[in-house]
Order: structure tokens, then C-alpha cells, then sequence
């Protein structure tokens, strides 16, 4: 605990801004000396480079994060049967919550991104491997 309170800063001089409406609504921090990317000098960079990592978070860029990843945590905190037992079911231990699914748009602009030989494309997620398999 105390190297927490060591690595505690002053948040007195960040400044805040909210994003979104009802539950969506997030609020975000900036310290004093954040600036925003441009959009020309990413475009920019992002043509001239000869590699690029390109590391995208499933959950709320792939697809929309949603208010059911609270129930989604509570019906997997009880599920323990086998993943091979669970894969007569299609894989998902219950029949009421199903993960979304990309939207057609995001699957297409995917393909470009991964058809450019310069781009290395990866998708992140905290999420099960059979919840992504079924997505």
C-alpha cells in the first residue's frame, strides 16, 4: 500500500471531458500537456511507413462494447464445464447472451487492412476464446 501512495500523483491540474450519453457515458482525464493526434500527420506517417503494427481492442472497436458485459461476467463466473463439453451448445455456455458480431463495414475495412503487406494487423481481447470463435 504504500508504494501506491508513493506512486499516487496530483490530479488537481488534469482535466476532464465526457464522452457519450446515459450508461455509454464515459468520463476521460487529461493531464495539462496532452495534445490530440492530427489527423494529417497520422495519414501521413501512416503513408510513408514501411511497417505498421496495427493492435485493435475487440471489445468496443471491434464491435460495440455494451451494457450485457456485466451479465456476461456474471453467467461465465459459474460456468465450468469442459470447453470440448460446451462445444455441443456451439460453444457458449448460455443461450440468452451472445457475443456480438463485427458488422459487415468493420469485417470489410479489416480485409483492406490486413491485404497491405506493410500492415500487421492483430485483434486484442480479454475476452474467451470461444466467445471470439463464435463472433
Amino acid at each position: 500500500m504504500l508504494t501506491d501512495l508513493k506512486r499516487a500523483r496530483n490530479f488537481s491540474a488534469v482535466s476532464a471531458a465526457g464522452f457519450g450519453f446515459g450508461h455509454g457515458y464515459r468520463s476521460v482525464g487529461f493531464r495539462p500537456d496532452f495534445m490530440p493526434l492530427d489527423t494529417e500527420d497520422l495519414v501521413a506517417a501512416y503513408q510513408r511507413s514501411a511497417q505498421r503494427l496495427i493492435l485493435l481492442d475487440f471489445g468496443g472497436t471491434i464491435v460495440p462494447d455494451s451494457n450485457d458485459n456485466i451479465a456476461r461476467v456474471g453467467s461465465w463466473k459459474n460456468f465450468s464445464a469442459p470447453i470440448a463439453q460446451n462445444a455441443q451448445s456451439g460453444g457458449y455456455p448460455s443461450s440468452k447472451i451472445k457475443p456480438k458480431k463485427p458488422s459487415q463495414e468493420v469485417i470489410d475495412a479489416l480485409r483492406i487492412l490486413c491485404k497491405d503487406p506493410h500492415n500487421y494487423v492483430f485483434i486484442i481481447s480479454g475476452r474467451e476464446i470461444y466467445e471470439l470463435e463464435f463472433a
